[in-house]
């Protein structure tokens, strides 16, 4: 992935409550690709489970382009 498109998928992660950030702010120089920083030190097991399983959703309804 692009980092733009890393950047809109942790856009539409935020909307959705989900705790994932571009990781491009902690580079010295920008990645050429897309690295995320999930945010989930506050959560329970139960919080963690149900983020990750809508970060999913999030992938499967196209979120962001896969690479193959």
């Amino acid at each position: 992935w692009s980092t733009a498109q890393g950047h809109a998928l942790a856009r539409r992660a935020l909307a959705e409550g989900i705790g994932l950030y571009p990781a491009t702010p902690y580079y010295a120089r920008p990645p050429r690709e897309a690295e995320f920083v999930l945010g989930y030190a506050a959560l329970n097991r139960p919080q963690i489970r149900f983020g990750i399983q809508r970060l999913a959703a999030l992938l499967d309804e196209g979120g962001g382009s896969r690479r193959a």
